[in-house]
């Protein structure tokens, strides 16, 4: 980068004023979705996209760092 600032994966859009594509994991709510810095989705929020994650059952999503979720992606579980 020119100015020598490294980009923080806490961040959720990770450029400015631009609200279509975000960094997964500053954004995620339920203990058992883990997802790694710099995931980033082509949507405005990611969480809706889970189908059947029960929790009763222990059902866990990890998504590793580096990944690119496109837009309209559902993940089903279970």
């Amino acid at each position: 980068m020119k100015d020598k600032r490294l980009p923080d994966p806490h961040t959720i859009h990770p450029i400015a004023g631009y609200n279509k594509e975000i960094y997964v994991q500053p954004t995620i709510q339920n203990p058992n979705i883990i997802v790694g810095d710099f995931t980033y989705i082509a949507d405005a929020e990611f969480e809706s996209h889970m189908t059947r994650l029960s929790e009763w059952n222990n059902d866990k999503l990890i998504i590793g760092k580096f990944h690119r979720i496109a837009s309209g992606v559902e993940c089903v579980m279970n």
